[in-house]
Protein backbone atom coordinates (compact mmCIF):
# COMPACT_ATOMS: atom_id res chain seq x y z
CA UNK A 1 0.00 0.00 0.00
CA UNK A 2 1.44 3.49 -1.06
CA UNK A 3 1.96 5.52 2.30
CA UNK A 4 0.05 9.12 2.38
CA UNK A 5 1.54 12.55 2.31
CA UNK A 6 4.49 12.86 5.43
CA UNK A 7 2.87 15.08 8.01
CA UNK A 8 5.13 16.90 10.44
CA UNK A 9 3.95 17.50 13.98
CA UNK A 10 4.65 20.88 15.17
CA UNK A 11 5.95 20.69 19.24
CA UNK A 12 5.61 24.13 20.40
CA UNK A 13 7.57 24.84 24.24
CA UNK A 14 5.07 25.47 26.58
CA UNK A 15 4.80 29.21 27.35
CA UNK A 16 6.39 30.07 30.97
CA UNK A 17 3.58 30.57 33.58
CA UNK A 18 2.28 34.11 34.18
CA UNK A 19 4.02 36.44 36.81
CA UNK A 20 2.75 36.66 40.16
CA UNK A 21 0.72 39.87 40.68
CA UNK A 22 2.40 42.79 42.69
CA UNK A 23 2.17 42.03 46.45
CA UNK A 24 -0.16 44.60 48.19
CA UNK A 25 1.62 47.05 50.71
CA UNK A 26 1.64 46.41 54.37
CA UNK A 27 -1.55 49.08 55.96
CA UNK A 28 0.69 51.55 58.27
CA UNK A 29 -1.01 52.93 61.30
CA UNK A 30 -3.14 55.99 60.94
CA UNK A 31 -1.18 58.96 60.84
CA UNK A 32 2.29 57.98 59.48
CA UNK A 33 2.34 59.04 55.58
CA UNK A 34 2.80 56.12 53.44
CA UNK A 35 5.93 56.60 51.35
CA UNK A 36 5.82 56.89 47.60
CA UNK A 37 6.98 53.74 46.20
CA UNK A 38 9.95 54.70 43.47
CA UNK A 39 9.46 54.47 40.16
CA UNK A 40 9.64 50.99 38.30
CA UNK A 41 11.46 51.15 35.53
CA UNK A 42 9.86 50.01 31.85
CA UNK A 43 10.78 46.06 31.26
CA UNK A 44 12.81 45.61 28.69
CA UNK A 45 11.25 43.80 25.66
CA UNK A 46 11.04 40.16 25.54
CA UNK A 47 13.15 37.97 23.10
CA UNK A 48 10.96 35.74 21.14
CA UNK A 49 12.02 31.90 22.01
CA UNK A 50 12.26 30.16 19.73
CA UNK A 51 10.00 27.20 18.61
CA UNK A 52 11.32 23.77 18.12
CA UNK A 53 9.83 21.28 15.36
CA UNK A 54 10.90 17.93 15.54
CA UNK A 55 10.74 16.48 12.00
CA UNK A 56 10.52 12.45 12.31
CA UNK A 57 12.75 10.21 10.00
CA UNK A 58 11.27 9.20 6.70
CA UNK A 59 8.95 6.92 6.37
CA UNK A 60 10.17 3.81 4.11
CA UNK A 61 6.78 1.87 2.64
CA UNK A 62 7.41 -1.77 2.94
CA UNK A 63 8.24 -3.74 0.03
CA UNK A 64 5.61 -4.97 -2.32
CA UNK A 65 4.84 -8.61 -2.27
CA UNK A 66 6.52 -10.36 -5.53
CA UNK A 67 4.02 -12.19 -7.03
CA UNK A 68 5.16 -15.41 -9.08
CA UNK A 69 3.38 -16.84 -12.09
CA UNK A 70 4.02 -20.59 -12.97
CA UNK A 71 4.99 -21.25 -16.07
CA UNK A 72 2.44 -24.26 -16.04
CA UNK A 73 -0.23 -21.53 -15.99
CA UNK A 74 0.07 -19.06 -18.85
CA UNK A 75 -2.97 -16.58 -19.16
CA UNK A 76 -6.00 -18.22 -19.58
CA UNK A 77 -8.28 -16.79 -22.31
CA UNK A 78 -11.20 -17.50 -19.60
CA UNK A 79 -9.78 -16.31 -15.95
CA UNK A 80 -13.19 -15.89 -14.36
CA UNK A 81 -16.51 -17.56 -14.27
CA UNK A 82 -19.12 -17.28 -16.78
CA UNK A 83 -22.11 -14.46 -15.47
CA UNK A 84 -25.53 -15.46 -16.85
CA UNK A 85 -26.95 -16.10 -19.29
CA UNK A 86 -27.03 -16.97 -23.02
CA UNK A 87 -29.54 -19.09 -24.33
CA UNK A 88 -29.19 -20.63 -28.16
CA UNK A 89 -31.42 -21.43 -31.24
CA UNK A 90 -32.51 -24.94 -31.33
CA UNK A 91 -30.47 -25.39 -34.90
CA UNK A 92 -27.45 -23.35 -33.50
CA UNK A 93 -27.21 -25.82 -30.44
CA UNK A 94 -26.87 -28.92 -32.61
CA UNK A 95 -24.33 -27.32 -34.96
CA UNK A 96 -22.11 -26.64 -32.07
CA UNK A 97 -22.92 -30.08 -30.42
CA UNK A 98 -22.46 -31.96 -33.94
CA UNK A 99 -19.12 -30.41 -34.90
CA UNK A 100 -17.43 -30.42 -31.68
CA UNK A 101 -18.36 -33.90 -30.18
CA UNK A 102 -20.81 -35.66 -33.18
CA UNK A 103 -23.95 -35.29 -30.99
CA UNK A 104 -24.94 -37.46 -28.31
CA UNK A 105 -24.11 -40.31 -30.09
CA UNK A 106 -20.53 -39.51 -31.22
CA UNK A 107 -20.11 -38.43 -27.46
CA UNK A 108 -16.67 -39.28 -25.88
CA UNK A 109 -16.82 -39.19 -21.98
CA UNK A 110 -12.85 -39.42 -21.67
CA UNK A 111 -10.66 -36.22 -21.55
CA UNK A 112 -8.76 -36.41 -25.42
CA UNK A 113 -6.64 -34.34 -27.30
CA UNK A 114 -8.20 -32.94 -30.77
CA UNK A 115 -5.19 -31.98 -32.18
CA UNK A 116 -2.25 -29.05 -33.45
CA UNK A 117 -2.25 -26.17 -30.39
CA UNK A 118 -5.70 -28.07 -28.74
CA UNK A 119 -5.10 -28.72 -24.72
CA UNK A 120 -6.56 -31.63 -23.43
CA UNK A 121 -9.91 -31.22 -24.09
CA UNK A 122 -13.40 -32.97 -21.96
CA UNK A 123 -16.72 -32.60 -22.25
CA UNK A 124 -18.33 -30.47 -24.91
CA UNK A 125 -15.21 -28.83 -26.27
CA UNK A 126 -14.06 -27.57 -23.04
CA UNK A 127 -10.70 -26.67 -23.72
CA UNK A 128 -8.75 -27.11 -20.14
CA UNK A 129 -5.67 -24.91 -22.28
CA UNK A 130 -7.80 -21.59 -21.90
CA UNK A 131 -9.82 -22.24 -18.89
CA UNK A 132 -7.76 -21.35 -15.54
CA UNK A 133 -7.68 -23.72 -12.15
CA UNK A 134 -9.94 -21.41 -10.47
CA UNK A 135 -12.04 -21.82 -13.50
CA UNK A 136 -12.27 -25.58 -13.96
CA UNK A 137 -13.00 -26.14 -10.66
CA UNK A 138 -16.02 -24.06 -10.21
CA UNK A 139 -16.59 -25.22 -13.71
CA UNK A 140 -17.05 -28.89 -12.68
CA UNK A 141 -17.32 -29.08 -9.38
CA UNK A 142 -19.47 -32.01 -9.83
CA UNK A 143 -16.65 -34.62 -10.63
CA UNK A 144 -15.12 -36.56 -8.00
CA UNK A 145 -12.47 -34.33 -6.12
CA UNK A 146 -9.74 -36.62 -7.24
CA UNK A 147 -10.69 -36.70 -10.62
CA UNK A 148 -10.93 -32.62 -10.82
CA UNK A 149 -7.56 -32.33 -9.36
CA UNK A 150 -6.22 -34.13 -12.10
CA UNK A 151 -7.81 -32.54 -14.84
CA UNK A 152 -6.23 -28.68 -12.79
CA UNK A 153 -3.32 -30.64 -13.34
CA UNK A 154 -3.33 -30.47 -17.22
CA UNK A 155 -4.39 -26.77 -17.47
CA UNK A 156 -2.51 -24.60 -19.95
CA UNK A 157 -0.47 -27.68 -21.73
CA UNK A 158 -0.88 -27.35 -25.49
CA UNK A 159 0.29 -29.61 -28.32
CA UNK A 160 1.95 -32.50 -28.14
CA UNK A 161 2.47 -31.74 -24.28
CA UNK A 162 -0.94 -32.27 -23.69
CA UNK A 163 -1.43 -35.45 -25.74
CA UNK A 164 0.60 -36.88 -23.89
CA UNK A 165 -1.38 -35.77 -20.59
CA UNK A 166 -4.81 -37.00 -22.22
CA UNK A 167 -3.98 -40.53 -22.74
CA UNK A 168 -2.87 -40.12 -19.08
CA UNK A 169 -6.28 -39.12 -18.44
CA UNK A 170 -8.44 -41.64 -20.38
CA UNK A 171 -9.72 -43.15 -16.93
CA UNK A 172 -11.47 -40.33 -16.00
CA UNK A 173 -15.56 -40.58 -17.22
CA UNK A 174 -17.41 -37.23 -18.02
CA UNK A 175 -21.19 -37.69 -17.87
CA UNK A 176 -22.76 -37.28 -20.80
CA UNK A 177 -25.50 -34.76 -18.27
CA UNK A 178 -22.64 -32.86 -16.74
CA UNK A 179 -21.15 -32.33 -19.96
CA UNK A 180 -24.29 -30.58 -21.28
CA UNK A 181 -24.83 -28.80 -17.98
CA UNK A 182 -21.35 -27.42 -18.17
CA UNK A 183 -22.12 -26.60 -22.35
CA UNK A 184 -25.05 -24.74 -21.79
CA UNK A 185 -24.37 -22.68 -18.20
CA UNK A 186 -20.56 -21.96 -18.89
CA UNK A 187 -19.27 -22.79 -22.46
CA UNK A 188 -21.74 -21.08 -23.98
CA UNK A 189 -22.55 -17.99 -22.05
CA UNK A 190 -18.21 -17.32 -22.29
CA UNK A 191 -18.33 -17.66 -25.86
CA UNK A 192 -21.31 -15.39 -26.12
CA UNK A 193 -19.58 -12.36 -24.43
CA UNK A 194 -16.48 -13.13 -26.51
CA UNK A 195 -18.45 -13.02 -29.47
CA UNK A 196 -20.00 -9.64 -28.39
CA UNK A 197 -16.54 -8.05 -27.85
CA UNK A 198 -15.23 -9.77 -31.33
CA UNK A 199 -18.13 -8.56 -33.56
CA UNK A 200 -19.55 -5.20 -33.55
CA UNK A 201 -23.39 -4.89 -33.55
CA UNK A 202 -23.93 -8.71 -31.89
CA UNK A 203 -26.68 -8.12 -29.88
CA UNK A 204 -28.54 -6.18 -32.47
CA UNK A 205 -28.35 -9.98 -35.67
CA UNK A 206 -30.52 -12.23 -35.23
CA UNK A 207 -30.80 -15.30 -33.20
CA UNK A 208 -29.20 -17.50 -35.94
CA UNK A 209 -26.69 -15.27 -37.08
CA UNK A 210 -24.90 -15.45 -33.12
CA UNK A 211 -25.09 -18.88 -33.09
CA UNK A 212 -23.28 -18.79 -36.56
CA UNK A 213 -20.88 -16.29 -35.01
CA UNK A 214 -20.69 -18.31 -31.79
CA UNK A 215 -19.70 -21.11 -33.61
CA UNK A 216 -16.72 -19.60 -36.00
CA UNK A 217 -15.38 -18.14 -32.11
CA UNK A 218 -15.71 -21.27 -30.44
CA UNK A 219 -13.80 -22.93 -32.97
CA UNK A 220 -11.44 -19.89 -33.90
CA UNK A 221 -11.16 -17.83 -30.85
CA UNK A 222 -11.24 -14.24 -30.99
CA UNK A 223 -7.74 -13.12 -32.76
CA UNK A 224 -7.98 -11.03 -35.62
CA UNK A 225 -4.88 -10.25 -36.23
CA UNK A 226 -2.64 -11.89 -39.42
CA UNK A 227 -3.78 -12.92 -43.07
CA UNK A 228 -5.24 -16.10 -42.38
CA UNK A 229 -8.04 -13.83 -40.09
CA UNK A 230 -8.65 -11.31 -42.51
CA UNK A 231 -11.98 -13.44 -43.16
CA UNK A 232 -12.74 -12.66 -39.71
CA UNK A 233 -11.75 -8.95 -39.67
CA UNK A 234 -14.12 -8.44 -42.63
CA UNK A 235 -17.14 -10.19 -40.90
CA UNK A 236 -16.47 -8.05 -38.17
CA UNK A 237 -17.19 -4.67 -40.22
CA UNK A 238 -20.21 -6.24 -41.99
CA UNK A 239 -21.70 -7.58 -38.56
CA UNK A 240 -22.67 -4.02 -37.44
CA UNK A 241 -24.74 -3.02 -40.81
CA UNK A 242 -26.66 -6.70 -39.98
CA UNK A 243 -25.05 -8.00 -44.08
CA UNK A 244 -26.15 -11.67 -43.42
CA UNK A 245 -25.17 -12.34 -46.93
CA UNK A 246 -22.02 -10.98 -46.71
CA UNK A 247 -21.12 -12.37 -43.32
CA UNK A 248 -21.98 -16.02 -44.57
CA UNK A 249 -20.39 -15.23 -47.72
CA UNK A 250 -16.72 -14.39 -45.71
CA UNK A 251 -17.74 -18.00 -43.61
CA UNK A 252 -17.96 -20.16 -46.67
CA UNK A 253 -14.43 -18.02 -48.56
CA UNK A 254 -12.38 -19.19 -45.12
CA UNK A 255 -12.03 -22.63 -46.15
CA UNK A 256 -9.34 -21.75 -48.66
CA UNK A 257 -6.88 -21.40 -45.32
CA UNK A 258 -7.09 -24.91 -45.39
CA UNK A 259 -6.70 -25.99 -48.56
CA UNK A 260 -4.97 -29.38 -49.52
CA UNK A 261 -4.40 -29.94 -45.29
CA UNK A 262 -5.96 -33.13 -43.77
CA UNK A 263 -8.60 -30.90 -41.98
CA UNK A 264 -10.53 -29.28 -45.14
CA UNK A 265 -13.37 -31.31 -45.66
CA UNK A 266 -14.27 -30.92 -42.14
CA UNK A 267 -13.58 -27.27 -42.15
CA UNK A 268 -15.22 -27.15 -45.04
CA UNK A 269 -18.66 -28.94 -43.75
CA UNK A 270 -18.24 -26.51 -40.69
CA UNK A 271 -18.05 -23.13 -42.20
CA UNK A 272 -20.91 -23.97 -44.73
CA UNK A 273 -23.08 -25.39 -42.16
CA UNK A 274 -22.20 -21.76 -40.13
CA UNK A 275 -23.58 -19.74 -43.85
CA UNK A 276 -26.53 -21.72 -43.60
CA UNK A 277 -27.19 -20.97 -39.89
CA UNK A 278 -26.41 -17.35 -40.91
CA UNK A 279 -28.71 -17.20 -43.84
CA UNK A 280 -31.41 -18.76 -41.22
CA UNK A 281 -34.16 -15.74 -40.76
Amino acid sequence: MRSGPDVLDIVEEPAPAPAAGPALPKMRPAGIATPRPAATPEPAEAQPQSVTIPVPPPVIPAPMPVIHVLPSEPKPLFAMPAAPASTLTDEGRALIIEFEVGGRSGYNPHPEWPEAASGVTIGIGYDLRFNSRAVIRSDWGALPARDLERLVGAQGLAGQEARARADALRDITIPWATALRVFEQTTVIKFDQLSRRTYPGYDILRGHAQDSLLSLTFNRGNNLVGERRRHMRRIAELSPRQDYDGMAGQERAMVTIWAGTPIESGMRRRRYAEAALMEMP
